[in-house]
């Protein structure tokens, strides 16, 4: 199936590219994003784990690929936030948020990190911050794509049933 197929192609982009590359970081987390949806929670945890790994490697040698960080860390928080390890959720996601908050600055990918931060809050019980972030990723996504966009309006949505 497609897990077969996604391991194949990480085997050869190794074969082709070596470990520490970033087509090799972005095949493991499409394995890892597929594993996600089929279930497989702790094998998409490790793979994450592992995309990260090289992805701060790379990032560290060639600055430009930081954003990849970034993405592999938002995929683990929101894969930890799922299966209840909220504390590792909500570290994944603040990384997330301050590179891209500082590559990036009001950007959807921010807005992205900050409406996820805010649902670990809100699985946390944490009523009080989950509103403000929903209302800030809500705000942001309205002010980047206008204040119909379903995005900013599932946000704030989200906000108001924390209140």
């Amino acid at each position: 199936g497609a897990l077969r197929l996604l391991q194949g192609a990480l085997d050869l982009r190794r074969t082709a590219v070596g470990n520490e590359h970033p087509l090799v970081v972005q095949a493991i987390n499409l394995l890892a994003l597929d594993m996600q949806r089929k279930g497989q929670l702790e094998g998409a945890l490790a793979r994450y784990s592992e995309a990260l790994k090289i992805a701060q490697v790379v990032a560290d040698k060639t600055p430009e690929e930081e954003p990849a960080v970034a993405v592999v860390l938002n995929n683990m928080g929101v894969l930890c936030n799922k299966m209840g390890q909220l504390r590792r959720a909500q570290e994944s996601h603040e990384r997330a948020l301050d590179i891209r908050v500082r590559l990036r600055g009001l950007h959807l990918d921010t807005a992205e990190s900050v409406y996820n931060l805010a649902s670990v809050y809100a699985h946390s019980g944490d009523k009080k911050s989950a509103r403000l972030l929903f209302l800030r990723a809500g705000e942001l996504t309205a002010s980047l794509r206008g204040a119909d966009d379903a995005d900013a309006l599932d946000a704030l949505a989200k906000a108001d049933k924390c209140s």
